[in-house]
């Protein structure tokens, strides 16, 4: 069932012209703004709901407001060539398609590849919470890290003191105080050492202890458990840009500005994750769980290759490689929801340099008030699209430890 509403907005306008011919003429522009919602009834949602079977129907609307509606006004005074002093002059707003959107936008496709290979994820990390294959292979390096880190903390400190001491004592002695260049890149390098020690040594296996619990929580479970499960996306893209934006208005007046069209799209995929006690026997169980499956050798190979955790903070590509073996049957329901806010602005003033021409060498611009309007679309769309395999998106990492992590390998491997 589709519902269509039609609301209108009135926009006043003034041109007027003092002096040579005078006139004072007022307007009144009404625009047609949309909005729109279509829906399907479920009458059994009630049943599926408790059955935590899909109940979900499609389902979207979308509709348009103004934000900003501030009109542009523009009077210049000249005199005509029987020298009668003359002012003309509009006050308008800043608009040029009369009528609001008709249909929403469609969301962002890198904020859906977003929130699918999140959800995904998670339900990868569901169905084998322990990375098996991983802790084995990085076993042996994560060990030898853990040792290092209180060793060379305590070298870090006594080279630090020491280079601050020998600051110190240059300064209250006059001479030269300047640190020793080399020394202090040493400490630099030891730092990052540490840094690296605890983000890929201490840290990892802080979350694979966590993980292997859960895995054994839920080996030795007996009984249907439910798990809520949701990925997000956000994308925000400049779709349209006018600049100059140039608008020829009545009387040789003629406004220039910039129009701009911005899309802020925001995807989600949220469900319901359940798992119980099949028919397969305890070992196999505990392969699933831990990981130990034909299906994560892939993946497993990804994070074992080196520097593979330094792509995937620009690309998903490990994010792909994960969706395409992971098994979605234990995902009783879901559904994914799109939304898509288009902001459209348009500023406006005189311009004054193109018309200048077109009055008296006298003319002068005696009022020049900006205009700007600002018009906001937003749509949503609920669905129940098949869960397939993300696309390629690439990203700028936006996590200060990523950012950490690059800058400690730089670091190390500076000369």
């Amino acid at each position: 069932m589709e519902e269509l509403t039609t609301s209108y907005e009135r926009f006043d306008t003034r041109i007027w012209r003092t002096g040579y011919a005078p006139f004072d003429t007022m307007g009144t522009m009404v625009i047609p703004f949309y909005q729109r919602r279509s829906r399907s009834s479920n009458p059994s949602w009630r049943e599926q709901v408790a059955r935590k079977t899909n109940a979900t129907t499609p389902y979207s609307r979308m509709n348009s407001t103004m934000m900003e509606r501030l009109r542009c006004k523009i009077a210049i005074r000249y005199k005509t060539a029987g020298k009668i002093p003359t002012e003309i002059g509009v006050h308008m707003p800043v608009w040029d398609a009369f009528s609001s959107p008709s249909g929403p936008d469609t969301c962002s496709p890198k904020a859906i590849n977003q929130a699918l290979g999140y959800f995904l994820s998670q339900i990868n990390g569901l169905n084998s919470p322990l990375k098996g294959g991983t802790v084995v292979a990085e076993l042996k390096s994560t060990l030898r890290m853990i040792a290092r880190p209180f060793t060379a903390a305590y070298h870090l400190f006594r080279q630090y003191r020491g280079r601050a001491g020998a600051i110190v004592r240059r300064f209250l002695n006059r001479r030269n105080w300047r640190v020793r260049r080399k020394g202090l890149k040493e400490a630099n390098k030891k730092l990052a050492d540490l840094w690296l020690e605890y983000s890929f040594g201490i840290q990892p296996f802080i979350s694979d202890v966590k993980q292997g619990i859960i895995a054994y929580e839920r080996w030795c479970e007996e009984v249907h458990g439910l798990t809520p499960i949701w990925g997000t996306g956000t994308d925000e893209s400049l779709i349209a840009q006018t600049s100059p934006y140039n608008v020829e208005l009545s009387q040789n007046i003629a406004t220039t500005g910039v129009y701009k069209s911005l899309l802020k799209s925001s995807c989600r995929f949220k469900g319901e994750y359940g798992y119980r006690v099949g028919p397969e026997g305890p070992i196999d169980r505990a392969k699933q769980l831990c990981g130990f499956t034909l299906s994560e050798f892939i993946p497993t190979l990804w994070e074992l290759l080196p520097f593979s955790w330094l792509a995937d903070y620009f690309t998903n590509v490990g994010t792909i490689l994960t969706a395409l073996h992971t098994s979605t049957s234990n995902v009783l329901w879901y559904c994914r929801t799109d939304k898509a806010i288009r902001v459209q602005t348009w500023t406006a003033r005189c311009n004054w340099a193109k018309i200048k021409s077109r009055f008296s060498a006298d003319a002068t611009l005696a009022v020049d008030q900006q205009g700007s309007m600002v018009m906001e679309t937003k749509g949503l769309v609920r669905s129940v699209p098949p869960l397939g395999v993300p696309g390629f998106v690439f990203k700028i990492p936006g996590l200060t430890t990523q950012w950490a992590n690059m800058l400690a390998v730089l670091t190390q491997r500076l000369r």
